[in-house]
């Protein structure tokens, strides 16, 4: 988690022309994953939690991206606009 927090922080870091950035893991990041350790572990027949988490993750990717391409914030212009 760490190193990876670090390779992502960097290239944003050079890429975005912002070194000073803050990039790092969250709070809301840290509840979502031990709310999902948690419940997979009381599971009696539990999956890998580290599959489980890379698909919670891959399938988040795949909706933002969805959301994204279809320009769904414009059906919310309120929410974006209002300062």
């Amino acid at each position: 988690m760490l190193l990876s927090s670090f390779i992502a922080a960097f290239v944003f870091s050079v890429f975005g022309a912002q070194p000073l950035c803050i990039a790092g893991v969250t709070g809301p990041i840290t509840v979502l994953n031990k709310t999902i350790f948690d419940i997979i572990e009381r599971q009696p027949d539990a999956p890998d939690y580290l599959q489980f988490v890379g698909w919670v993750y891959m399938w988040g990717a795949i909706l933002h991206w969805v959301t994204a391409a279809l320009n769904c914030m414009s059906l919310y212009p309120g929410a974006v606009t209002e300062c």
